[in-house]
């Protein structure tokens, strides 16, 4: 299985696994891809968000999509040919109007068009971020890399937030079958069922001495946690040790120092 790769292994992989590096699509914001890259790259087409590992589901469906996207461009007058340049039209704002045209739009539409979906449609991508590769599974939305070594939520990896550089589809034969990612963790977490569970502890035995919980901040970034009774008496009170973002109240040292203070 492959688990990952640095960018200058990429090449020893695809030797091994007969995987083609001019199928290479580059993914930005524009059209175009940057001059000066190598002429078997094309953009992928039709997402306008943050092009990050967290929104690679969105990005590859993008990219399996792109022809769909700029034929419907086509048949929809959006994009239109003049004296084989490409011409398309932008929103500004105060209404539609022609953007400038280069042949450069009209070639890649082409290049694109002349695609066989086998060379961009597949369940395996290499995804290249700054100085570093990583393998995705589409139909499970896992990915995976030598950093952890294990299937993961693209929204749960240490690279979450780098912007994807390029999609290389891993189109693999009998020599090259990825072993299936383990199945992603399902229901509630135990961490997460204590803090309910204390919580709810918390929350009877106020009511039941009538104190009242005030939360002080936003949530997932409180500040402080104060107790009251009859609106002037402080009971106690909870604050993170340092000054922390996201910081959470641990309902299970409030039950204890609660109780330890004699309320029952």
């Amino acid at each position: 299985m492959v688990k990952g790769v640095k960018e200058s292994e990429t090449h020893l992989v695809a030797e091994k696994y007969g995987i083609d590096l001019t199928k290479r699509y580059s993914v930005g914001d524009s059209f175009l891809v940057t001059r000066g890259r190598s002429d078997n790259m094309i953009n992928v087409n039709g997402y306008k968000g943050v092009s990050n590992i967290r929104n690679i589901n969105k990005v590859v469906t993008a990219l399996r999509n792109t022809k769909d996207y700029m034929e419907e461009n086509i048949n929809s007058g959006n994009w239109w040919f003049e004296e084989d340049n490409l011409w398309m039209s932008y929103n500004y704002g105060s209404g539609y109007r022609s953007s400038g045209s280069d042949p450069h739009y009209k070639s890649l539409y082409d290049r694109w068009l002349e695609t066989a979906e086998e060379n961009f449609v597949t369940r395996y991508y290499f995804v290249r971020i700054s100085g570093h590769m990583l393998v995705y599974d589409y139909e499970k939305d896992l990915i995976i890399d030598n950093h952890s070594k294990k299937w993961k939520s693209p929204n749960d990896h240490v690279h979450r937030l780098k912007h994807i550089k390029e999609l290389i589809p891993v189109i693999y034969t009998d020599d090259f079958v990825p072993a299936e990612p383990s199945p992603r963790p399902t229901g509630v977490s135990e961490r997460a069922r204590l803090k309910k569970v204390y919580y709810n502890r918390v929350r009877r035995l106020c009511k039941k001495n009538n104190i009242e919980i005030v939360m002080i901040g936003n949530p997932k970034n409180w500040t402080e946690v104060i107790f009251m009774r009859d609106e002037s008496w402080k009971v106690a009170s909870m604050k993170p040790k340092t000054k922390l973002e996201n910081w959470t109240p641990d309902w299970k040292v409030a039950y204890e120092g609660l109780k330890k203070f004699g309320w029952k």
